[in-house]
């Protein structure tokens, strides 16, 4: 009998740890870095060509600086194209949520952003995309 709930125990333990590791993974694994900008002080229009895929998702993280974004769209290679919403402003250190793409996954032809550092340094901040498949 006791050998029957050791066992027992041992596999829910060890099913358990398996959901979590692969919880873990499905949340930090699958993010790719697709590219980075620097902005300038004042307003800035930028794209970075992606031309990969598919991806679900989209994150944008801010380095350096504080930076405000006016617009984003992301453009498919099948010729879609749709505006992301993004916050207005996004501090140093900091990132959008995970923005979702309408749809199934999709191949990313390119992201165009309009953005600017926010006031109070010289310093030029960085920003960087992720895409999720």
């Amino acid at each position: 009998m006791f050998r029957k709930c050791l066992i027992a125990c041992l596999t829910l333990l060890s099913l358990s740890l398996a959901s979590v590791a692969e919880a873990r993974n499905d949340n930090h694994g699958r993010w790719d870095n697709l590219g980075s900008k620097s902005v300038r002080l004042i307003g800035d229009r930028d794209s970075i060509h992606v031309n990969r895929g598919p991806y679900t998702k989209l994150r944008f993280s801010v380095h350096e600086r504080a930076v405000e974004f006016q617009r984003v769209f992301v453009e498919f290679s099948n010729g879609d194209r749709i505006e992301v919403p993004v916050r207005d402003r996004i501090h140093a250190g900091g990132q959008t949520r995970a923005i979702d793409l309408p749809g199934h996954a999709r191949h990313i032809k390119k992201i165009v952003f309009w953005y600017k550092t926010a006031p109070g340094s010289l310093e030029r901040a960085k920003v960087s995309v992720w895409g999720r498949r």
